[in-house]
Protein backbone atom coordinates (compact mmCIF):
# COMPACT_ATOMS: atom_id res chain seq x y z
CA UNK A 1 0.00 0.00 0.00
CA UNK A 2 1.47 3.34 -1.05
CA UNK A 3 -0.17 5.90 1.20
CA UNK A 4 -0.49 9.49 -0.04
CA UNK A 5 2.17 9.03 -2.72
CA UNK A 6 -0.19 10.81 -5.13
CA UNK A 7 -0.47 14.36 -6.48
CA UNK A 8 -2.52 15.49 -3.49
CA UNK A 9 -0.96 16.72 -0.26
CA UNK A 10 -3.04 17.91 2.65
CA UNK A 11 -1.11 19.84 5.27
CA UNK A 12 -2.80 19.43 8.64
CA UNK A 13 -1.54 22.45 10.57
CA UNK A 14 -4.50 23.21 12.75
CA UNK A 15 -5.62 23.75 16.31
CA UNK A 16 -2.92 24.73 18.75
CA UNK A 17 -0.06 23.85 16.37
CA UNK A 18 0.12 27.43 15.10
CA UNK A 19 -0.61 29.47 18.17
CA UNK A 20 0.17 29.67 21.84
CA UNK A 21 -2.42 27.63 23.75
CA UNK A 22 -3.60 29.91 26.55
CA UNK A 23 -6.77 30.49 28.44
CA UNK A 24 -8.72 33.66 27.83
CA UNK A 25 -8.81 33.63 24.04
CA UNK A 26 -10.99 36.75 24.09
CA UNK A 27 -8.01 38.75 25.33
CA UNK A 28 -5.96 38.24 22.18
CA UNK A 29 -5.01 41.26 20.13
CA UNK A 30 -6.77 40.54 16.82
CA UNK A 31 -4.60 42.78 14.64
CA UNK A 32 -1.46 41.03 15.85
CA UNK A 33 -3.14 37.63 15.64
CA UNK A 34 -3.86 38.22 11.95
CA UNK A 35 -0.18 38.02 11.04
CA UNK A 36 0.48 34.69 12.72
CA UNK A 37 0.39 32.37 9.73
CA UNK A 38 3.99 33.02 8.76
CA UNK A 39 6.72 35.58 8.33
CA UNK A 40 6.07 39.07 7.04
CA UNK A 41 5.68 38.65 3.25
CA UNK A 42 8.08 40.23 0.79
CA UNK A 43 6.79 43.08 -1.36
CA UNK A 44 6.73 40.84 -4.42
CA UNK A 45 4.78 38.03 -2.72
CA UNK A 46 1.92 36.49 -4.65
CA UNK A 47 -1.34 37.96 -3.31
CA UNK A 48 -4.34 35.63 -3.56
CA UNK A 49 -7.97 36.78 -3.07
CA UNK A 50 -10.50 35.17 -0.76
CA UNK A 51 -13.20 33.03 -2.39
CA UNK A 52 -16.36 32.35 -0.40
CA UNK A 53 -18.47 29.19 -0.79
CA UNK A 54 -22.09 30.42 -1.07
CA UNK A 55 -23.42 26.88 -1.58
CA UNK A 56 -22.14 25.91 1.87
CA UNK A 57 -24.99 27.76 3.60
CA UNK A 58 -27.65 25.32 2.36
CA UNK A 59 -25.57 22.46 3.77
CA UNK A 60 -25.21 24.10 7.17
CA UNK A 61 -21.46 24.39 6.58
CA UNK A 62 -21.00 27.75 8.26
CA UNK A 63 -18.57 29.59 10.51
CA UNK A 64 -19.23 30.18 14.20
CA UNK A 65 -21.43 33.20 13.41
CA UNK A 66 -23.34 31.57 10.56
CA UNK A 67 -21.42 33.15 7.66
CA UNK A 68 -20.20 30.94 4.83
CA UNK A 69 -16.59 29.66 4.82
CA UNK A 70 -13.93 30.49 2.26
CA UNK A 71 -10.55 29.66 0.78
CA UNK A 72 -7.69 31.08 -1.28
CA UNK A 73 -6.48 29.26 -4.39
CA UNK A 74 -3.71 29.72 -6.93
CA UNK A 75 -4.08 27.38 -9.87
CA UNK A 76 -1.42 24.95 -11.02
CA UNK A 77 0.22 25.00 -14.41
CA UNK A 78 2.12 22.89 -16.92
CA UNK A 79 2.73 19.24 -16.14
CA UNK A 80 1.59 19.78 -12.53
CA UNK A 81 -1.77 21.33 -13.35
CA UNK A 82 -3.53 18.30 -11.83
CA UNK A 83 -1.49 18.24 -8.62
CA UNK A 84 -3.05 19.68 -5.47
CA UNK A 85 -1.66 20.92 -2.14
CA UNK A 86 -4.14 22.01 0.53
CA UNK A 87 -3.29 23.85 3.73
CA UNK A 88 -5.90 23.75 6.48
CA UNK A 89 -5.46 27.04 8.33
CA UNK A 90 -4.77 26.84 12.05
CA UNK A 91 -5.61 29.19 14.89
CA UNK A 92 -6.35 27.56 18.23
CA UNK A 93 -9.72 26.62 19.70
CA UNK A 94 -12.39 28.49 21.63
CA UNK A 95 -13.05 26.42 24.73
CA UNK A 96 -15.99 28.19 26.39
CA UNK A 97 -19.21 29.78 25.16
CA UNK A 98 -17.83 33.17 26.15
CA UNK A 99 -14.66 32.62 24.14
CA UNK A 100 -16.58 31.37 21.12
CA UNK A 101 -18.97 34.32 21.22
CA UNK A 102 -15.98 36.65 21.19
CA UNK A 103 -14.41 34.67 18.38
CA UNK A 104 -17.45 35.38 16.20
CA UNK A 105 -16.15 38.94 15.90
CA UNK A 106 -12.78 37.84 14.48
CA UNK A 107 -11.56 36.19 11.30
CA UNK A 108 -11.36 32.90 13.21
CA UNK A 109 -15.11 32.81 13.62
CA UNK A 110 -16.59 34.77 10.73
CA UNK A 111 -15.81 35.21 7.07
CA UNK A 112 -16.98 38.81 7.45
CA UNK A 113 -13.67 39.54 9.18
CA UNK A 114 -11.35 37.44 7.03
CA UNK A 115 -8.67 39.19 4.98
CA UNK A 116 -9.91 39.67 1.44
CA UNK A 117 -6.45 38.91 0.08
CA UNK A 118 -3.48 37.01 1.54
CA UNK A 119 0.18 36.45 0.52
CA UNK A 120 1.13 32.95 -0.59
CA UNK A 121 4.65 32.35 0.76
CA UNK A 122 6.73 29.34 1.76
CA UNK A 123 5.12 26.09 0.66
CA UNK A 124 2.30 28.08 -0.97
CA UNK A 125 4.65 30.32 -2.96
CA UNK A 126 4.70 30.44 -6.77
CA UNK A 127 8.43 31.18 -6.84
CA UNK A 128 10.66 28.25 -7.90
CA UNK A 129 13.57 29.45 -5.76
CA UNK A 130 11.37 29.57 -2.68
CA UNK A 131 9.15 26.56 -3.32
CA UNK A 132 10.73 24.43 -6.07
CA UNK A 133 8.68 21.29 -5.45
CA UNK A 134 5.17 22.73 -5.25
CA UNK A 135 5.27 26.18 -6.91
CA UNK A 136 3.33 25.00 -9.98
CA UNK A 137 0.80 22.83 -8.13
CA UNK A 138 -2.74 23.96 -7.37
CA UNK A 139 -2.20 25.46 -3.91
CA UNK A 140 -5.11 26.08 -1.57
CA UNK A 141 -5.51 27.63 1.86
CA UNK A 142 -8.82 26.61 3.44
CA UNK A 143 -9.77 29.24 6.01
CA UNK A 144 -10.48 28.23 9.58
CA UNK A 145 -13.59 29.64 11.28
CA UNK A 146 -15.29 26.86 13.24
CA UNK A 147 -13.34 27.10 16.50
CA UNK A 148 -12.46 23.40 16.71
CA UNK A 149 -10.04 22.48 13.93
CA UNK A 150 -12.54 21.44 11.23
CA UNK A 151 -14.39 19.07 13.58
CA UNK A 152 -17.77 19.12 15.26
CA UNK A 153 -21.34 19.25 14.01
CA UNK A 154 -23.62 21.06 16.42
CA UNK A 155 -24.80 24.47 17.56
CA UNK A 156 -25.75 26.54 20.58
CA UNK A 157 -29.03 28.24 19.76
CA UNK A 158 -28.99 30.50 22.82
CA UNK A 159 -25.56 31.90 21.97
CA UNK A 160 -26.20 31.74 18.21
CA UNK A 161 -23.06 29.68 17.69
CA UNK A 162 -22.54 27.12 14.95
CA UNK A 163 -19.95 24.39 15.48
CA UNK A 164 -19.85 23.03 11.94
CA UNK A 165 -16.20 22.28 11.25
CA UNK A 166 -16.85 18.84 9.80
CA UNK A 167 -19.37 20.29 7.35
CA UNK A 168 -16.95 23.08 6.39
CA UNK A 169 -14.31 20.47 5.56
CA UNK A 170 -16.81 18.55 3.45
CA UNK A 171 -18.05 21.67 1.64
CA UNK A 172 -14.48 22.77 1.00
CA UNK A 173 -13.49 19.44 -0.48
CA UNK A 174 -16.62 19.35 -2.67
CA UNK A 175 -15.83 22.85 -3.93
CA UNK A 176 -12.26 21.91 -4.81
CA UNK A 177 -13.41 18.72 -6.50
CA UNK A 178 -15.65 20.84 -8.73
CA UNK A 179 -12.66 23.04 -9.57
CA UNK A 180 -10.63 20.12 -10.87
CA UNK A 181 -9.28 18.21 -7.88
CA UNK A 182 -11.32 15.22 -9.07
CA UNK A 183 -8.98 15.18 -12.09
CA UNK A 184 -5.86 14.54 -10.05
CA UNK A 185 -3.71 11.92 -11.79
CA UNK A 186 -4.64 9.47 -9.04
CA UNK A 187 -7.51 9.87 -6.65
CA UNK A 188 -6.19 10.10 -3.10
CA UNK A 189 -9.02 7.88 -1.97
CA UNK A 190 -7.55 5.04 -4.00
CA UNK A 191 -4.41 5.18 -1.88
CA UNK A 192 -6.13 5.38 1.49
CA UNK A 193 -6.20 2.19 3.58
CA UNK A 194 -9.00 -0.14 2.53
CA UNK A 195 -9.34 -1.08 6.19
CA UNK A 196 -10.71 2.45 6.65
CA UNK A 197 -12.53 3.10 3.36
CA UNK A 198 -14.33 -0.25 3.63
CA UNK A 199 -16.54 1.22 6.36
CA UNK A 200 -16.03 5.01 6.05
CA UNK A 201 -16.08 7.52 3.20
CA UNK A 202 -12.65 8.60 1.82
CA UNK A 203 -13.01 12.13 3.22
CA UNK A 204 -13.41 10.81 6.77
CA UNK A 205 -10.37 8.59 6.25
CA UNK A 206 -8.21 11.69 5.85
CA UNK A 207 -8.80 12.66 9.48
CA UNK A 208 -5.95 11.57 11.78
CA UNK A 209 -8.16 9.76 14.27
CA UNK A 210 -9.39 7.50 11.47
CA UNK A 211 -6.17 7.29 9.48
CA UNK A 212 -3.29 6.76 11.89
CA UNK A 213 -4.24 3.27 13.04
CA UNK A 214 -4.27 2.09 9.42
CA UNK A 215 -0.92 3.50 8.31
CA UNK A 216 1.65 0.92 7.29
CA UNK A 217 4.04 3.13 5.31
CA UNK A 218 6.15 6.20 6.05
CA UNK A 219 4.22 9.33 6.97
CA UNK A 220 5.11 13.01 7.36
CA UNK A 221 3.58 14.37 10.57
CA UNK A 222 4.08 18.07 11.26
CA UNK A 223 3.92 19.43 14.79
CA UNK A 224 5.67 22.75 15.18
CA UNK A 225 7.65 23.38 18.32
CA UNK A 226 6.78 27.05 18.45
CA UNK A 227 3.90 29.44 17.82
CA UNK A 228 4.35 30.08 14.12
CA UNK A 229 4.56 27.55 11.30
CA UNK A 230 8.21 27.56 10.25
CA UNK A 231 9.29 27.22 6.61
CA UNK A 232 8.83 23.54 5.75
CA UNK A 233 8.52 23.54 1.95
CA UNK A 234 11.86 21.78 1.44
CA UNK A 235 11.27 19.15 4.12
CA UNK A 236 7.80 18.28 2.83
CA UNK A 237 9.23 18.07 -0.69
CA UNK A 238 12.07 15.82 0.46
CA UNK A 239 9.51 13.51 2.10
CA UNK A 240 6.99 13.51 -0.76
CA UNK A 241 9.56 12.91 -3.50
CA UNK A 242 11.49 10.43 -1.31
CA UNK A 243 14.76 12.36 -1.39
CA UNK A 244 15.48 11.81 2.29
CA UNK A 245 14.17 10.19 5.45
CA UNK A 246 11.83 12.06 7.78
CA UNK A 247 13.81 14.01 10.34
CA UNK A 248 13.53 16.77 12.90
CA UNK A 249 13.68 20.11 11.12
CA UNK A 250 14.68 22.44 13.95
CA UNK A 251 16.67 22.08 17.12
CA UNK A 252 15.26 23.35 20.45
CA UNK A 253 15.18 27.09 21.08
CA UNK A 254 17.40 29.09 21.37
CA UNK A 255 19.80 27.26 19.04
CA UNK A 256 17.52 27.99 16.07
CA UNK A 257 17.66 31.78 15.75
CA UNK A 258 14.89 31.85 13.10
CA UNK A 259 12.24 31.02 15.69
CA UNK A 260 10.48 33.88 17.39
CA UNK A 261 7.89 34.21 20.12
CA UNK A 262 4.68 36.20 19.98
CA UNK A 263 3.47 38.07 23.05
CA UNK A 264 -0.21 38.92 23.04
CA UNK A 265 -1.44 42.23 24.39
CA UNK A 266 -3.95 41.95 27.21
Amino acid sequence: MELLRVPLVVIFVVGCFLVRCVSGFEAWNVSEFSSMDGDVPAKDSLMVPLTLIPSAAAKGAVCLDGTVPGYHIHRGSGSRANNWLIQLEGGGWCNTIRNCVYRKTTRRGSSNYMEKILPFTGILSDKPDENPDFCSWNRVKLRYCDGASFTGDGQDEAAKLYFRGQRIWQAGMEELMSLGMRNAKQGAGQSLPKTCTSHMDPTSCFFPQNLISNIQTSTFLLNTAYDVWQGIAKSVGDWYFERSEVKAIDCPYPCDKTCHDLVFEH
